[in-house]
């Protein structure tokens, strides 16, 4: 898991979005480790996962995840509809959340 994605807490780092917390809490950061592994707003969906398979979705079983086929298309479909509904609820942050005279773009880089 890169970090990169449409999380908020990726988005806040550069500024676009504000507020880098998951809306399960208001003050978990929104990564895609704590989507996948801890929020509450999936954890019907990872509870299924691990019906499905047998194995529970938690972090010292991801490697047994990745590697098996079996289970990785599980994981990967979990992943997916993370992604979307992460997405879907993140989509309107593509511009800075402030800006700087001079940027570039609205890149936050100034003219040399």
């Amino acid at each position: 898991m890169t970090g990169h994605g449409p999380f908020a807490s990726y988005l806040n780092r550069f500024n676009l979005k504000r507020d880098p917390s998951c809306p399960c809490d208001n003050t978990t950061p929104e990564t895609s480790l704590h989507c996948l592994l801890s929020c509450p707003m999936f954890g019907v969906a990872r509870h299924e996962v691990g019906e499905k398979t047998g194995i529970s979705l938690v972090e010292n079983q991801l490697p047994q995840f990745v590697s098996r086929d079996d289970l990785r298309t599980h994981l990967e479909e979990l992943c997916n509809r993370i992604i979307q509904s992460v997405r879907r609820r993140n989509k309107d942050c593509n511009t800075p959340v402030h800006s700087t005279e001079g940027d570039v773009r609205g890149t936050g880089l100034s003219h040399g």
